[in-house]
């Protein structure tokens, strides 16, 4: 009769169950030898289904485990994606707002370079109206020089100004 060790490695090499029976000299198979053979049978059952069912547990708890970190992934995933999104809101509203300001700039600019241009076509208006009335002035005082009353007149601020002097 195979020992007990011997069938478990038979099992063991090839899972498909097959009782390995050994026979007797005399052919016959004892009521003995037949439990003792189911109870080695059922022992190894036995056996393997605990390495089974440890293997199981051992697989739930991996599977336990990588489902947590799964979900912590998918949380720290969430809290990035929610971050970034957040962080892009600002951004644009920060975009948004130097937008309006520099808008508010460029009209403020186009208003500065309006009231720029209106003041150099009054500065030069005014000039113009400065220069004709200077020329005037002078065209005034060259006819005042000219006349007859201011030649005849020049001994005496030639005296005028003698006396201030002394």
């Amino acid at each position: 009769m195979a020992s007990k060790f011997d069938r478990y490695l038979v099992l063991e090499r090839n899972p498909a169950y097959r009782p390995v029976v050994a026979e007797d000299k005399a052919g016959g198979y004892s009521a003995e030898d037949v439990n003792r053979l189911l109870l080695d049978a059922e022992q190894i059952f036995d056996a393997q289904l605990r390495k089974v069912e440890e293997r199981a547990r051992s697989l739930r708890v991996t599977l336990a485990t990588r489902e947590r970190e799964l979900a912590d992934l998918a949380n720290l995933a969430d809290q990035r994606s929610n971050a970034a999104e957040a962080e892009l809101t600002a951004r644009a509203s920060q975009l948004e707002a130097q937008a309006s300001a520099l808008a508010k700039l460029e009209a403020e600019l186009k208003a500065g370079a309006a009231a720029l241009a209106r003041q150099k076509d009054e500065s030069a208006l005014e000039h113009q109206q400065q220069a004709g009335v200077i020329a005037d002035l002078e065209q005034t005082l060259c006819d005042m020089r000219a006349s007859r009353s201011w030649r005849l007149t020049r001994p005496l601020r030639w005296l005028a100004r003698g006396r201030g002097r002394g």
